[in-house]
Parts: structure tokens; C-alpha cells; sequence
């Protein structure tokens, strides 16, 4: 099995948690109306509902209270279904019904992975071992790390386990979470393309070893990919560098500098929250990143194109979707923090790393590119990285 099994890139974010729910059905209102059949975004967490229409270009928000009842074919065939029971008695069954849709449109990599609460049964059958109360969950990865696997099932939910402990980040009520987290689990085996894995630090080892291998492998052709470019060309999509120095036999050497710090603060907090990359811990030390660039890195509040991500972005013009364009972006998920919230926390101390980003181009009297220098342009890769799939 080679690393083309494995997929390198990264699902969007909103696709997996999404605010609202995309579905297509019909609304019938308190005063007897029953909309035309259009497009639905549903926010479960504020129980109202969006109603777009495409041909007319309009949208209306309607609140619960302004609705009878809503059908979609998603949904019991189509059957018209009381608005309280959606946001009530039936929430996690209709809301689970459409989760399944989300687990089949996102592309990730699928595995199987089979556990089982506390003690296993084991029996014979047809001369093979079996445990008869094992637990098959079919799932597609969203991040690993040595010890810990974060996945989304067949029916949507979203869920992070460890060796002993399983955790429904999206889906499920709330009793069933309460029970799933007091209770013993033991992985027996996780299979990922016919291979089968004994724990999720053998599966982690195995992505970070194509991880690195495949690093490697895309740093020589991102090197080579420009021999013999003209620079000029180049130019236009680096943007601006920083240095120039005039070498020997009419060579020139061109260096593009891109600026970046890592802010580590630390929270001390009494509870922490839920979200997809919380700790689970009681009392933790936080890391809040934040990247900036000389010329932008494609975040929120950076707009001028090229820079780090230009070149990037150069690289992936030639080669394709390269494998360095995922990597690239799961080096600055490690400095990416989802937002959570504490009942309470103290604020520590604060340290800056610089974690600068240099990268030059040799180029000879006739501006054609004779070699390419780079120094921590992409930092190296270290076991223990997490390894993610979404952002």
C-alpha cells in the first residue's frame, strides 16, 4: 500500500459543523400556506429557518413559531413533520438523518473501526474468533493524532476517541454523550484500506511516515518545477522581494522574506467547552496563534495577494493540487485554535516565537532560474504533528 491511498487534502469546515443545515422542502404555515417547493437552511441551535428562493432571488428568515409544519424528502419520505417535534421529540433523528448526507458528500479518507464497551464476548463462529458485542462504525478521518483519532461516522456524528474514552462532539442527546463518556472503551482494530491497524498509534504511523515521505518527495520537485523558469514570470506571482545580491558570472540571487510569529499565551480555566479541538482536560495551558505576513497568508484579515501562499499557490499552478499546498496549510492549522468558552480563566504569561519563512532564487544573466534556496520554508515535519483534514 502506497501514499496514493491516503487523500491529502483538506474538507471545508463548514461542511462538517455547519451553522445551518442545507436541505430541500416545503413549509406550511399557521395560516394554512405551504410555501413552493425551495432550498431550507436550518440553524438547530436557534430553531429558526431560512427559505431561499432561487428563481426569484429571495430569502426569508422564519422562526418556529410562524411554522406548522415542514416536509422534505429527506426526512421520513417527504412526510409533513410538526415544527416542535423537529426541534424536539424527533431533533436527533431528523437531524441525524440529515448528517448522514453531510458524511457522504465531504471527500476524506474511509476506515473501519471496530470497539467494544467494556468487557468483550468473545465467541466461535465457523471456526473463527468473534466478539459478539463488538461495535462497527464505518467513518472517514478528520484528524489523527498519536493517541487520538477524530472521525465522522455513516450517520453524521462527529466524534473524537482515544484508546479508552469516546467523545460525540455533533449528534447524539445529551443523556446518551453522558453515558458514552463514563463508559470503558477498548479499540480491537482499525482497518484502512484492507490493512488492518491494532491502535490508533499504529494508524498514526502510518500517515505520518507517507506524511513525511511524501514531504520530501514534493520539496525536491517544488525545487526543480523552476529550473529554467524565466524569473520575471516568477515574479509576477511571489510579489515583491525583499533582497537582492549581485554574485559571481552574472548570477543574482533574489530572497523573499516572509515575516511570521507564534504567540503562545497561557489560560488557566475551570471548564472547557465541546468544540471539535477542545481539551479535555480541567486546568490547561492554551496556545492562541497568530500568523501574520509581510505581503498575507490567505487568513481572515490579510488581503494582498501573493507572498507565502503566493508562492504556494505558484507551485500548485504548475504541479496541480500538490501535496505541499495541504501541507502548507496543516502547518498553520498547528497555530490555528477553534474558539471556545470558559466559565472562568486566569491569563499567564505570553512568549513569541519567530517562525520567519526565507526563500531565494539564483538566477543566471539571461533571468532563467539555476537553483532554488530555501531555508525552513516549509518547517520540517516532527512526529506528533496532527495530522488534519478539514479546515
Amino acid at each position: 500500500m502506497s501514499s496514493q491511498d491516503i487523500i491529502w487534502k483538506n474538507a471545508d469546515k463548514s461542511k462538517i459543523l455547519p451553522n445551518t443545515i442545507k436541505i430541500n422542502g416545503v413549509i406550511e404555515f399557521y395560516n394554512g400556506v405551504i410555501s413552493p417547493f425551495n432550498e431550507l437552511y436550518i440553524d438547530q441551535k436557534n430553531e429558526f429557518v431560512y427559505y431561499f428562493d432561487k428563481n426569484s432571488n429571495t430569502a426569508f428568515k422564519i422562526y418556529d413559531d410562524e411554522i406548522s409544519t415542514l416536509g422534505t424528502p429527506s426526512f421520513k419520505n417527504g412526510e409533513n413533520v410538526k415544527i416542535s417535534q423537529i426541534f424536539g421529540e424527533f431533533s436527533e433523528e431528523f437531524f441525524g438523518a440529515l448528517r448522514k448526507e453531510i458524511y457522504n458528500e465531504v471527500e476524506l479518507n474511509t476506515f473501519k473501526i471496530t470497539s467494544v464497551i467494556r468487557r468483550p464476548k468473545y465467541s466461535v463462529i465457523d471456526r473463527k474468533l468473534d466478539v459478539s458485542n463488538k461495535i462497527v462504525v464505518m467513518a472517514k478521518i478528520l484528524s489523527l493524532r498519536p493517541n487520538s483519532i477524530e472521525f465522522i461516522d455513516s450517520d453524521g456524528n462527529i466524534i473524537r476517541q482515544n484508546t479508552t474514552k469516546i467523545t460525540m462532539i455533533e449528534g447524539g442527546d445529551d443523556k446518551m454523550n453522558r453515558k458514552l463518556s463514563r463508559k470503558k472503551i477498548r479499540i480491537l482494530d482499525i482497518n484502512f484500506n484492507n490493512e488492518v491497524y491494532l491502535e490508533i498509534n499504529n494508524l498514526y504511523d502510518y500517515f505520518y511516515d507517507e506524511y513525511k515521505k511524501k514531504y520530501y518527495q514534493n520539496l525536491v520537485d517544488f525545487k526543480d518545477s523552476y529550473l529554467s523558469k524565466d524569473f520575471n514570470n516568477v515574479l509576477l506571482d511571489w510579489g515583491p522581494f525583499t533582497e537582492k545580491f549581485i554574485l559571481n558570472n552574472g548570477k543574482t540571487m533574489y530572497t523573499w522574506s516572509f515575516p511570521q510569529k507564534y504567540s503562545e499565551s497561557e489560560l488557566v480555566s475551570r471548564s472547557t467547552s465541546s468544540t471539535l479541538s477542545s481539551s479535555s482536560s480541567s486546568s490547561i495551558t492554551n496556545a492562541n496563534a497568530s500568523l501574520s505576513s509581510l505581503y498575507g497568508i490567505n487568513t481572515d484579515t490579510q488581503v494582498k495577494v501573493s507572498g507565502y501562499q503566493g508562492v504556494i499557490n505558484s507551485y500548485s499552478s504548475v504541479r496541480g493540487n500538490s501535496f505541499l499546498s495541504y501541507y502548507s496549510s496543516n502547518v498553520k492549522n498547528q497555530y490555528s485554535v477553534s474558539s471556545t468558552t470558559y466559565n472562568s480563566q486566569q491569563k499567564g504569561s505570553e512568549i513569541e516565537i519567530d517562525i520567519s519563512k526565507k526563500i531565494s532564487l539564483i538566477v543566471d544573466s539571461n533571468d532563467k532560474i539555476i537553483e532554488v534556496l530555501e531555508n525552513n520554508f516549509f518547517q520540517e515535519p516532527y512526529y506528533g504533528v496532527l495530522i488534519k483534514f478539514y479546515e
